[in-house]
């Protein structure tokens, strides 16, 4: 849920340029549960595919003087996979419900962080030096 709200934060002038040409909140809504279900999902399913891949790997496998045996269970994966939606899910609800409440006209006056303030000249040591200290030269400082 943490990630998709600093989605939603960070989308701000998105969202509202979204409003601003006719975007209803249902949209909005529909936008932010479908890429949380999306990847939670995609989750959901990278982990039931390395737990089987765990499970074949080592069934039948000998530890410790013991020969193991796994069981997999269909159910198993189907509540896997259900928990997975259901946590999208939640994790979509509350972030979408809070882009619906941004103003269309607000968000274009976020400005992004103002640029680093311009370098100060140095002393020209040799023919090579940097113009400005601290400004990265070469991929070097």
């Amino acid at each position: 849920m943490n990630i998709m709200l600093v989605s939603v934060t960070e989308r701000t002038r998105e969202i509202g340029i979204r409003r601003a040409v006719g975007a209803t909140g249902d949209d909005i809504v529909k936008q932010f549960v479908t890429e949380a279900l999306t990847l939670s999902l995609v989750g959901g399913l990278t982990g039931i595919a390395l737990g089987l891949g765990v499970s074949l790997a080592v069934d039948g496998r000998e530890l410790g003087g013991q020969v193991m045996t796994t069981v997999i269970q269909p159910w198993s994966i189907a509540v896997a996979f259900a928990v997975a939606a259901a946590v999208g899910f939640a994790s979509g609800s509350y972030p979408a419900y809070r882009a619906t409440l941004i103003d269309p006209i607000a968000p274009p006056r976020f400005r992004p962080a103002p640029a680093a303030p311009p370098c100060r000249p140095r002393r020209a040591v040799s023919a090579h030096a940097s113009s400005c200290v601290g400004r990265a030269e070469g991929g070097r400082l």
